[in-house]
């Protein structure tokens, strides 16, 4: 089983979202990042999910949000055929300036920007794939740990993934 990436366009009604999410849960499928938003038309929005499943799960997947209503398509995608991007935010506290100051020149040399540095905090963004966030995330811990044993991470937020098709 791997990591799918569902993309959906449905009406921008109220309860449209609760019926997808309501069938993954039948369905004892798990949605492990979601995002939703309006489209160019105001009247259409498009949820954008990642699940862990194999080919015969994703094909059940979208067959059954396909005979939703207020479902218009649904696609599979990944790969070479889309882009994908997931923005997260991490705050490090209880480092001193000059640990707070390292941990900003690394995180810039892997094309992430500071949001907030003072005395007693630090909060990095970096937006990429979910793999290219996953190793910054890991690279950031391991940053930290080289500089002491006892700085971590103090908060972690991660939006869900945006992609687009392609073609």
């Amino acid at each position: 089983m791997t990591r799918q990436l569902i993309s959906i366009l449905l009406e921008n009604e109220p309860g449209a979202l609760s019926r997808v999410v309501g069938l993954f849960a039948q369905r004892n499928y798990n949605i492990e990042t979601l995002s939703v938003a309006p489209t160019e038309d105001p009247t259409l929005s498009r949820i954008t999910l990642t699940t862990v499943a194999d080919g015969v799960q994703l094909k059940q997947i979208v067959r059954q949000v396909n005979k939703l209503i207020e479902v218009y398509s649904v696609k599979a995608l990944g790969g070479a055929n889309c882009l994908e991007r997931e923005l997260v935010i991490i705050s490090i506290s209880d480092a001193s300036s000059k640990q707070l100051d390292s941990v900003i020149d690394f995180a810039q040399s892997l094309n992430a920007s500071s949001l907030v540095k003072s005395d007693e905090l630090g909060i990095l963004q970096f937006v990429g794939s979910g793999e290219e966030v996953d190793h910054y995330i890991n690279c950031i811990n391991a940053k930290l740990v080289e500089l002491s044993p006892d700085l971590r991470i103090a908060e972690l937020v991660r939006s869900g993934v945006a992609a687009i098709e392609l073609n």
